[in-house]
Order: structure tokens, then sequence, then C-alpha cells
């Protein structure tokens, strides 16, 4: 007899909150806010960074996530009748959708700046970054040692120059995932 009354209580208290639908949209709301403030900030590294498709990518489906959040907890909120937090929602969910389809237009701006540089750096001979590894090599021939970095999720390559012989200095150009230039720099061994 106890083990069912405890068992009515815990069914009647699940009909309560997702009849009111009071849980169902908290939840919902909490991953909806984690969800849109990881896209902001792979939104913000899209544009500082030369790997930036890959953060755009990301920022993306974090805002996607977002929206399929806030959307269960709108539909949750407007069952239990809470209007200010429905609100809330719709306002979370014109964010999200502004803000992707401006980081698609940020992204095509950027992508299209960054050819240039790369143009006129393959010009005057320099190196850029999100240059190919096949760039770095019309620029300068091919490597004196390749260091390959590997990870169960990433492979990334290390291009190791001999600048002078003599003095013992080295020239290390560092890629990206993707195999674009990342930086570069100058080593001199003592």
């Amino acid at each position: 007899m106890k083990h069912k009354d405890i068992f009515w209580r815990v069914i009647l208290i699940g009909v309560i909150f997702y009849g009111s639908g009071l849980s169902y949209g908290v939840g919902f709301e909490e991953d909806a806010r984690r969800y849109y403030k990881q896209a902001r900030q792979y939104s913000e590294c899209s544009l500082n960074d030369t790997g930036s498709g890959n953060y755009r990518s990301m920022a993306r489906d974090y805002y996607n996530k977002a929206i399929r959040q806030a959307q269960r907890a709108l539909e949750g909120y407007v069952r239990s009748g809470d209007e200010n937090k429905a609100r809330q929602m719709r306002d979370l969910i014109a964010s999200a959708r502004r803000e992707s389809k401006d980081l698609r237009r940020a992204g095509k701006i950027a992508d299209k700046k960054r050819e240039e540089n790369i143009a006129d750096a393959l010009w005057d001979r320099k190196l850029a970054k999100g240059m190919t590894m096949r760039h770095v090599r019309r620029i300068m021939g091919s490597p004196d040692k390749i260091i390959t970095n590997t990870g169960s999720q990433f492979r990334r390559e290390e291009w190791v120059y001999r600048n002078k012989p003599n003095e013992g200095t080295w020239f290390y150009v560092y890629f990206t995932d993707e195999g674009l230039v990342n930086f570069w720099e100058e080593y001199k061994r003592r």
C-alpha cells in the first residue's frame, strides 16, 4: 500500500508540472540561453581567426540548437500562460535568427577580404594568414622538415625552413587543421 501511494504522488506531481508547462519550459530555456551564449562566442572567434570557417559552422549549429530549445520552452510557457517568459523566448528566437543571418553575411565578406589579402601576398611573394600549403610551397619552396601533430580530432603541420645555415636560423610555418597558414615565426638557435 505504501509503494502505491508514493507512485501515485509522483505521477500526480509530474502531471501538475508537465500540465502547467513550468518545468517543461524552464529546462529548455536554460539550454537555449546556454546554446545562444556559446553561439555568440564562436561567432566572435570566427571574425578573429584564420580557421574561421569552422567557428562559423559551429556558431550556426549552436544558433540552431538555441532556436530549437527556445521554441520548446516557448511551447511550455504558452501552455502555462506565462506571457512574460514566452515573450523572452520569442525575442531570443528572433535574435538568434538575426545573428545567424548576420554571421553568414559577415563570413562572405571576411572570406572575400582574406582572398584579396592572399592574392596581394602571393604577388609580393610574402606569407599571409589563410594561405594553403600549395601557396607556401610556391613562395618558399619545399620545407627542410615537416612536423606533424595528430590527435583524435585534429592533424596539424609545422613546416621548417633553414634560413641561414651558418647562423643557425630556422623559419617555422604553422598550419591549421584545414591546412591553412595560421602563423609563422623565425627561431634562432643558440
